[in-house]
């Protein structure tokens, strides 16, 4: 066996193009003993592998092998020549007092040259050694020969030399901040993405996403999230929140009730009739009751305030306010007396919102919106 050293106690996982020694191409009569080098800086010698033909396109491998702590093993495994490539895979085991693992090594070498790619899988029980995966490229050189010189540097397509994770199309290995997939900067002369170019930044501010929705061109409104190219439209607020270039309008009278045109709406579902337009006074529960009671409108003086399950009959969830439009003056500033008492607090009555549609319960003294029903 070739003289092995204890530089192998670090196997650098930047692996680089071996030079082949001997330009021997892999044929049927390939037998004899070939080894392998890897660079760790120095470059060591891993393998010492023994060759024999099983069949004319099949070998048999055995040998010895070198730890990464310096522990020598023994190696067995097989290589096959199909076409213009041999496969060689090889298992390597070491142990003792203080190592115990074991290796595996796949290569896809050119017949003519021996030269080509492998990858392998180490794991080792001993101190501060843990699983390892390595891939680069190998070749097989004459044991005969010294320890292969390699260049000093990592190859491009080997190593991750700033450790940011990508090897395979970072198009600087020297910047973390480069890599496949990172967020480009526009205009910085950079390319952080390596898609190719620097990104151009946008010279329109139409082509700028201010309010970060996901809309530029179309968005109507820059400057608040909300209002977009498609966004949900809240009728009746003067705002056009889809850019479709107006408001939604609420619709008028729906099937549920009719305006009968004396300041009055009858719901048709529950026959109540009701005072059309609210009243923009607040009052606290029981002179709303009081107001209520006195009140003479639509030709008819049997007004009373409703109560909260007649209030609550109302709401409208899908609206905003949250009642139907055919009633006007609807305040969504604070709640809406109903006559119902609390059952717990004789002190306190509840209420609805037309601006949350929440139920609310409130000391009877507080000042609040009515309307009254009949």
């Amino acid at each position: 066996m070739i003289n092995l050293t204890s530089s192998l106690r670090k196997v650098s996982t930047c692996l680089v193009l071996l030079v082949l020694f001997s330009s021997t191409a892999f044929s049927s009569d390939f037998v004899g003993l070939y080894c392998v080098d890897i660079d760790t800086h120095p470059p060591t010698r891993i393998f010492e592998l023994a060759t024999s033909s099983i069949t004319a396109n099949h070998y048999s491998l055995h040998g010895t092998h070198m730890s990464p702590s310096g522990t020598i093993g023994s190696v067995t495994g097989s290589a096959s020549l199909v076409g213009d490539e041999v496969t060689m895979a090889v298992n390597a085991t070491y142990s003792d007092n203080n190592t115990n693992g074991a290796s595996t090594y796949q290569f896809n070498l050119d017949t003519s040259t021996l030269t080509g790619s492998f990858w392998s899988m180490t794991s080792a029980s001993e101190i501060f050694t843990p699983w390892a995966y390595s891939s680069g490229q190998a070749a097989l050189v004459s044991c005969d020969a010294p320890v292969t010189e390699f260049s000093s540097s990592c190859s491009d397509l080997l190593c991750d030399n700033d450790n940011d994770g990508h090897i395979f199309g970072d198009c600087n290995d020297n910047n973390s901040s480069i890599y496949p997939g990172a967020t480009e900067i526009c205009g910085d002369g950079i390319d952080q993405d390596c898609s190719g170019a620097d990104e151009v930044c946008p010279t329109d501010d139409n082509d700028i996403d201010n309010d970060n929705d996901g809309y530029s061109t179309d968005d109507c409104n820059d400057n608040n999230s909300t209002i977009y190219p498609g966004a949900t439209e809240t009728c009746g607020d003067g705002i056009d929140q889809d850019c479709s270039g107006e408001d939604l309008s609420c619709p008028v009278g729906s099937d549920t009730y009719t305006d009968n045109g004396n300041g009055t709406v009858t719901d048709t579902v529950t026959d109540l009739i009701w005072q059309q337009n609210g009243d923009d006074s607040t009052r606290n529960w029981q002179l709303s009751i009081d107001h209520c009671n006195a009140l003479t409108l639509g030709g008819s003086s049997a007004w009373r305030l409703p109560r909260l399950n007649e209030l609550e009959s109302l709401l409208d969830t899908s609206l905003s306010p949250k009642i139907d439009p055919i009633f006007t003056g609807t305040s969504t500033s604070d709640f809406y007396w109903s006559s119902t008492t609390s059952v717990d607090n004789a002190d306190g009555a509840w209420g609805v919102s037309f601006a949350t549609g929440d139920t609310i319960l409130s000391s009877k003294t507080r000042s609040k919106y009515y309307r009254c029903v009949r």
